[in-house]
């Protein structure tokens, strides 16, 4: 996609949300310049038509604003191209005081139909609304759904003003949603079929507002449809919410058609990774077949006082109108507070009313400073879990009968099947796990997997920092009777570690394997093993050697291999010094062309800046190279984590 823009003092990271999910067009020199094109590519969920596009920006740098053009995007995939034209400010100071704009592409339909908009205030005391910004309408039909209409010049019986569309503050002395008042707003808006529901939400968390009722009437056909409330909308009063979602009343009409209330139990799982926790505000949409659920902030946990802690699982209840089989969930948050960078493991959603479970692996850091630098993720349900879906499975940890004192920690397996991804299975210790030349045996229910494919090991809870020399993890579905053996190949620590399959490298993996970690011993449709070669060059400068642990993780087309220590070098005893090349060796399931690999130090040891030259990855089965290219330091002052791409490709 590229932009072209005309500016005055646009500073900051803009972002563009569509159904693809929000996605970051990151500031670098001279984008958003007065006059000036810029162009971004992206990755976003598949999109089968593109009716709308937002786009805006955080105001970082407190300028005039941004005034933007147009857009034109280009689908990669199919050549479509698609112009979406703006000419308007971005600023909230400018032009409406709108830091967000809808784009629609040149060729879209003009707005048909004409809808009044008649809210209700209640009466009991305190009823009117007292917020600085105007709350805002959402209305959802059979056929399509506005965007957030803002609710900010009500119309006289008869009048033709209508709602703006964007953020602005209430007037002085203006009567708007006063104790008992019925304010009115009109909308020009493409027709949106039935009405199923409609969302009304508040933006300020100091505000309420009481409703009591709001009725949509479509002026082309005369239809109305009222939506009873009866509730307050507000950040203060314990018990409400800033958000709520409203279904038809029952009116005996054969054309309307009422969607069910439920709620839905989120679990969400903070990751186990060094500084996985977070401080900043986490905020939530989940999208089904039926719509979506609008954002719900994440503020009060039902397990933990102090949310989003390093391998925690928070749970939240979401109330909103059923969204029938849920198929994405996005999360994001604020950037607030003083370690605002969060790694979200998973999240499991339980539908109270039916019974049925939904699972949404991340495994994806929400920093600025990681990965790709996004604080939003938008992830896929792997597969609806219904409720009774689930097989006993009994799990033998073997350790290293010498070398090692017992190890104080649980044991911690992440398992991947055919059927379910990113299962988290918890071993507990006692005083007897563990124990050198032992194998424990724990017996555990969890969801279905099918075959198990792939998976990871790591130490939780542990009481020392010693690690733990496993020799074999094998797992049995009791139910099938499949029995599926692995071997670890490094010492397991409290980072998740990958096992490897166990015998000959001719031994195959189960088709649709995640190509991480832990391989299972399957012969059906194989997939072959690989060796890799991973050739670390660190860099002749001064200072250039480092002491501290080393990680990388490669992806490609078929996959990626999830975390990989660098722990024994082939071709030297103290690894990484200047001017040194240390060769790594991993067998692996077959990734496909290399097409990313970060580099990761954990600042540890006297010395621990590290400036690297470049990796090489060597496929053995066909000699050939992927040469990543560094050359740079990887430090705490300039980021202890680097990603990479193959020499030659932008």
């Amino acid at each position: 996609s590229s932009s072209s823009s005309s500016s005055k003092g646009g500073g900051g990271s803009g972002f563009v949300a569509t159904s693809t999910g929000r996605m970051l067009l990151a500031y670098r020199a001279n984008a958003f310049r007065a006059g000036s094109t810029s162009l971004f590519q992206l990755k976003g969920l598949p999109v089968h038509e593109l009716r709308r596009l937002r786009i805006g920006h955080n105001n970082e740098d407190g300028g005039q604003g941004w005034h933007l053009a147009s857009v034109l995007v280009t689908v990669v995939e199919t050549g479509t191209r698609l112009l979406f034209p703006c000419n308007a400010w971005l600023s909230n100071v400018k032009q409406g005081r709108r830091l967000e704009r809808v784009l629609q592409p040149t060729e879209a339909a003009a707005a048909s139909n004409t809808y009044l908009v008649e809210v209700v205030t209640g009466s009991d005391r305190g009823a009117a609304f007292d917020g600085d910004s105007h709350p805002t309408i959402t209305l959802y039909g059979d056929q399509d759904f506005s965007d957030d209409l803002v609710l900010d010049q009500p119309v006289e019986d008869g009048g033709s003003t209508r709602g703006s569309g964007g953020v602005g503050e209430v007037t002085a002395g203006g009567a708007v949603f006063a104790a008992g008042s019925v304010d009115r707003f009109q909308f020009q808006l493409p027709s949106l079929g039935i009405l199923t529901k409609v969302r009304l939400a508040i933006q300020d968390k100091r505000c309420s507002w009481q409703v009591e009722r709001v009725t949509v009437r479509d002026l082309s056909s005369g239809e109305a449809t009222t939506f009873t409330c009866n509730e307050w909308l507000s950040g203060t009063l314990k018990g409400s919410k800033m958000v709520r979602e409203l279904t038809p009343d029952l009116n005996g009409s054969t054309r309307q058609i009422r969607l069910q209330h439920t709620t839905y139990k989120v679990h969400v799982t903070t990751g186990s990774a060094a500084h996985a926790g977070s401080d900043a505000n986490m905020f939530l949409i989940l999208y089904g077949e039926l719509g979506d659920s609008g954002t719900h902030a994440l503020k009060y946990s039902e397990t933990h006082t102090n949310c989003w802690e390093r391998g925690n699982t928070d749970v939240f209840s979401v109330e909103c109108v059923d969204l029938g089989k849920l198929t994405q969930a996005r999360i994001w948050h604020d950037s607030k507070g003083l370690r605002c960078g969060w790694f979200c493991e998973s999240i499991r959603v339980f539908e109270e009313r039916t019974g049925s479970q939904f699972f949404f692996p991340c495994n994806r850091w929400l920093a600025t400073d990681e990965e790709d630098g996004q604080t939003v993720r938008d992830v896929l349900c792997t597969e609806e879990l219904l409720e009774g879906r689930s097989s006993q499975y009994k799990i033998v940890i073997s350790t290293e009968p010498a070398g090692q004192d017992r190890v104080n920690a649980d044991v911690t397996l992440v398992l991947d099947g055919t059927q379910n991804r990113g299962v988290k299975v918890t071993l507990p210790k006692d005083a007897n796990t563990l124990q050198p030349g032992q194998s424990d045996t724990f017996v555990e229910s969890l969801v279905a997997l099918g075959d198990i494919e792939s998976a990871k090991v790591q130490l939780t809870n542990a009481k020392t920092k010693k690690d733990w020399l496993c020799s074999q993890v094998v797992i049995t579905d009791i139910r099938s009777g499949k029995e599926y053996a692995f071997v670890a190949r490094q010492t397991v620590g409290t980072t998740l570690c990958p096992l490897h399959l166990e015998g000959a490298k001719k031994k195959t993996l189960a088709r649709g394997g995640t190509l991480t970690g832990l391989t299972a011993s399957s012969d059906t449709d194989a997939k072959e093993l690989v060796t890799y070669e991973l050739h670390v060059i660190t860099s002749d400068v001064s200072g250039a050697g480092t002491d501290a642990t080393v990680t990388v993780r490669l992806v490609g087309t078929g996959g990626n291999s999830g975390v990989l220590t660098l722990s024994k070098s082939k071709t030297h005893t103290n690894k990484f010094e200047r001017n040194q090349t240390d060769l790594f060796v991993f067998e692996l399931a077959d990734l496909g062309a290399l097409e990313k690999l970060t580099v990761t130090q954990d600042n540890s040891g006297l010395g621990a800046a590290w400036h690297l030259d470049r990796i090489i990855v060597k496929d053995t089965r066909n000699n050939f190279e992927t040469i990543f290219p560094c050359n740079a330091w990887l430090s705490k002052k300039e980021g202890l984590s680097k990603d990479l791409v193959p020499l030659g490709r932008a």
